[in-house]
């Protein structure tokens, strides 16, 4: 019997997929505008099964958040361990955030949690500025590596490089937010990439 209440308390939907599906909810409507029947029509459950899964609205944020943050860890580790120069490396990253993996128009989700929820929930702006910091720190060692192999110049400040690629990208994210075309995105990435 007790079996029986286990296997019917048990999910009938996958959590990564209901994640990702939040995820992309919160990322079109932003956290505030997202209902909660807009969570559940879009997750295919209902309100109980939500609270169950998940907490409420402001936990699944923050798992949607964590997952897309995850993802977003994989470039950068993907961007140090490449055998390319530290330039075509930093290109290849810069180039990335500037096309935001096709997804037109919405910029970075963490992005806009970020300036949406403008400092009133510390624990999601702390995880947000300890990403963006971790995106800083691995542009600053591909700067470096491509000092170190030549194909960026000695001379350059890597520090001051790395913090106005930090702005480059957060600004860019912006861009595709507020409906910028795409070919002006990517054309301030590749200016800024060139002065390198």
């Amino acid at each position: 019997m007790g079996y029986i209440r286990e296997m019917a308390r048990k999910p009938e939907f996958d959590r990564d997929d209901a994640v990702t599906a939040a995820a992309d909810t919160f990322w079109e409507k932003g956290y505030a505008a997202t209902s909660l029947d807009d969570l559940t029509g879009r997750l295919g459950i209902g309100r109980a099964s939500l609270y169950n899964a998940f907490g409420d609205k402001r936990a699944l944020l923050i798992e949607a958040l964590s997952s897309y943050l995850d993802n977003g860890r994989e470039v950068l580790r993907d961007a140090l361990a490449s055998r390319l120069t530290g330039r075509e490396a930093l290109a290849l990253l810069i180039e990335g955030r500037a096309s935001c993996n096709g997804r037109s128009g919405k910029g970075c989700l963490a992005v806009n949690v970020g300036v949406e929820l403008n400092g009133t929930d510390q624990q999601i702006q702390h995880a947000i500025v300890g990403e963006l910091e971790r995106v800083e720190d691995t542009v600053l060692a591909l700067i470096r590596r491509g000092q170190a192999d030549g194909s960026i110049r000695a001379e350059l400040d890597a520090a001051g490089a790395a913090r106005a690629f930090m702005a480059l990208i957060v600004g860019m994210q912006s861009m595709k937010r507020i409906g910028m075309p795409p070919d002006v995105i990517m054309g301030a990435a590749r200016a800024q990439l060139a002065m390198l």
